[in-house]
């Protein structure tokens, strides 16, 4: 039996009548300072003549007499036999306390810090010791009692559950007498010792210590260190892209055990601590880390995994893990929300993911097309992830067009549809706006004479060409505003020069580009004369200096595209249209002109025409021809004004206004040249309508101020 012990004891007697005694305790280490178990230690004594081979600690040699000695007063300290060394985490120990006492039981680190300790009372007898190391390391099993202090070198190759021992009384020590009876002893004789230890490349013996031996004492003994073979160390990745039937694991050697790993990868199976004979992978050979691709699973299921790694002694495994697969992906199920809020371009739509197939939806939303079944390759919208219900807006529509539309959810799987629905969207000149951008309503603007609202607030680009009044062409785009409460805000009209690319709406007056270009209020270096159409501040926009109103002069692009079909309404008219004129009754209320609202988010101005029906569902407004109403009075969502403009409606949008580049009060006051000249303030001014949370009315204002345009057409 192989005995990992650390230290013997031998009693030497001399031969004479004085039975003088020499106590000779040996101890061994490794040639790097560790200690070194060792079984059997050779004892020679070249003066007499004679030698002897001590297996320790079964037999206690007592010299040049044929007494007997009891074993327990020969060996007083602690004795340890671990099995297995080395091991995989766990191993069992035997220890021997051979009389009672206090005793300290700990494990030691290879740098001398101690991980797990019992101090405490232990009598005399045999007692079983479960060791268990929470990593692969070498580590000392100390124990120390008052008679003496023994170590032994342990070596984890695994991953334990802790560090740990666990302390239990197996059986009473008994002593023992054995006889012996071999060669004669003098002090002074010269006796020479070494040890034997038994490992895997066979059996080492340590150096040979000789010397006169005239006094008791401890002698070490050294073995040198040889590269002794053992398991691999390899630990345990963790699992990753785990999938219906597959999943990423792997793994890293650390530790070749001094021979070479020839194979390596992962195990796993449904059961805990997977083998080899088990499903495994192979991932290359030698040290270092990998990767391993687990195939073949099965849906749903819990599998335990273990990293391996083979050398010439065996396989050793790193630590375990567990994971459970997904079920199969399939296609996500949605259904399709009805559609509502049509106009002549926009809808609302939606959907409800009521299964994610077993996967992340990864995109949702609706697609729609002109053709039946549309899918994701067509117009669609992009509204979350997830399952669950969502809201779509189908925004870019033809008007008076027939639409497929489906809602659709997409996951690893694929992309599923829901049920198809169909709807028209409006026609955009029924009770709106004709082909050219004129409203279909008329509004009376002096006695005998009406005009028809223009479809949004004047916009002008310095990018592309136009045709003019006087037959040419000039720089940069006109056109309307999509929506009538559309405006573009101090956003882009404080980059207002010859050079800016972007979309301006606020003009100072008289700037058409006939005699003062729209960018000229800019800066102060070019100021109110240039505002003077003909060179006189009387001069209104009209009669033989009408060129300097944008609708005249210029050819609007989505607003007939020819010059001469617009014009802007007098400071007359203005005043005539919100004050004078004859109108319907709504709610009561005779002459129903104009009321305040909010509109799609948007606050402004509503004015009424002159014969108007409130549309079906709607509630009448409040607040009507009272200037000092608030805005919130009425509110309309999109869906809603478009009712309210099938139904004749204008709205002038609270755009602000711009002095130079400063914009001012946008979404608070709304300013709208007319064409009209002011005789006030030496000529620097010209009349607008103005409207803001308080009041609405007519002022006039300086020509370089930069403020809307809402063109009509007679």
């Amino acid at each position: 039996m192989k005995k990992t012990l650390l230290s013997v004891t031998l009693l030497l007697i001399m031969s004479t009548m004085l039975a003088q005694s020499v106590t000779v305790r040996f101890t061994a280490r490794s040639t790097n300072g560790q200690y070194h178990p060792f079984e059997s230690v050779r004892v020679e004594n070249e003066t007499q003549g004679w030698s002897q081979l001590i297996d320790y600690p079964d037999t206690v040699i007592v010299l040049g007499s044929s007494e007997s000695i009891d074993v327990a007063e020969a060996i007083k300290g602690p004795q340890i036999k671990v099995y297995p060394n080395p091991f995989a985490g766990r191993t069992s120990t035997e220890l021997q306390i051979c009389e009672d006492g206090e005793a300290t039981v700990s494990i030691m680190r290879i740098n001398g810090s101690v991980v797990s300790e019992y101090n405490g009372f232990l009598k005399a007898g045999i007692y079983r010791l479960n060791v268990s190391l929470a990593e692969p390391q070498v580590a000392f099993l100390c124990v120390s009692t008052r008679s003496g202090r023994t170590v032994a070198k342990m070596v984890n190759t695994a991953t334990g559950t802790a560090d740990k021992i666990d302390i239990s009384y197996l059986e009473v020590y008994s002593s023992q007498t054995k006889a012996v009876g071999i060669g004669p002893f003098n002090v002074g004789d010269q006796m020479s010792y070494n040890a034997n230890y038994t490992s895997s490349n066979g059996i080492t013996t340590s150096n040979t210590v000789t010397k006169s031996q005239t006094t008791s004492e401890l002698i070490t003994l050294f073995f040198t260190e040889s590269s002794s073979t053992t398991l691999p160390t390899v630990t345990t990745s963790a699992v990753s892209n785990t999938t219906s039937s597959t999943a990423t694991c792997g793994g890293n050697v650390t530790n070749d055990g001094n021979a070479t790993v020839t194979a390596r990868g992962v195990c796993w199976s449904t059961s805990h601590n997977p083998t080899v004979s088990n499903s495994h992978t192979t991932d290359g050979s030698g040290t270092g880390s990998f990767t391993s691709s687990i195939t073949g699973l099965s849906q749903n299921t819990t599998y335990y995994v273990r990293a391996y790694a083979t050398n010439s002694v065996g396989t050793a495994y790193g630590e375990e893990r567990t994971f459970t697969t997904s079920a199969s992906v399939s296609l996500p199920t949605v259904t399709t929300s009805s559609v509502s809020s049509i106009t002549s371009s926009t809808a609302t739509c939606g959907g409800n993911v009521t299964n994610d197939g077993n996967a992340t939806v990864t995109a949702r939303g609706v697609c729609w097309s002109t053709s039946h079944n549309p899918t994701v390759s067509n117009s669609h919208t992009t509204d979350g992830s997830g399952t669950g219900s969502f809201t779509s807006s189908i925004t870019g529509l033809s008007a008076n067009t027939t639409y497929y539309v489906r809602a659709y959810a997409t996951n690893s799987a694929g992309t599923a549809y829901g049920e198809e629905l169909t709807f028209t969207t409006n026609t955009q000149c029924f009770g709106g706006f004709d082909e050219n951008g004129a409203s279909n309503a008329v509004f009376t603007v002096a006695s005998g004479r009406t005009v028809k609202f223009s479809r949004g607030n004047l916009q002008y680009t310095t990018t592309g060409s136009h045709a003019t009044a006087d037959g040419g062409t000039a720089v940069g785009t006109w056109r309307f505003a999509e929506h009538q409460y559309d405006f573009i805000g101090g956003a882009d009209n404080h980059n207002i020069s010859s050079t800016y690319r972007g979309w301006i709406d606020l003009f100072g007056w008289g700037t058409s580009g006939w005699s003062c270009q729209p960018w000229e209020n800019e800066n102060r270096t070019t100021y109110i004369y240039y505002y003077w159409p003909g060179g006189s501040y009387t001069n209104n926009l009209t009669g033989s200096y009408a060129n300097a109103d944008w609708g005249v002069y210029n050819a609007i692009s989505n607003g007939g595209n020819q010059a001469g079909m617009w014009r802007t309404l007098t400071k007359d008219e203005w005043e005539y249209l919100l004050f004078s004129r004859a109108a319907s009754t709504i709610n009561g209320e005779a002459n129903a002109r104009y009321a305040k609202a909010v509109v799609n988010g948007t606050k402004g101005l509503v004015i009424f025409p002159d014969n108007f029906t409130m549309p079906s569902g709607m509630s009448n407004p409040s607040g009507i021809n009272t200037s000092s109403a608030p805005f919130n009075n009425n509110t309309y969502t999109e869906s809603e004004w478009s009712q309210m403009e099938g139904a004749g409606c204008i709205f002038l949008p609270a755009a602000g206004w711009r002095n130079f580049r400063v914009v001012s009060n946008v979404g608070a006051c709304g300013n709208y040249w007319s064409s009209s000249h002011s005789d006030n303030h030496d000529g620097d001014y010209a009349w607008s309508m103005y409207f803001n949370s308080g009041t609405v009315g007519v002022n006039d204002d300086y020509r370089y101020y930069g403020q809307s345009v809402r063109l009509v057409r007679d």
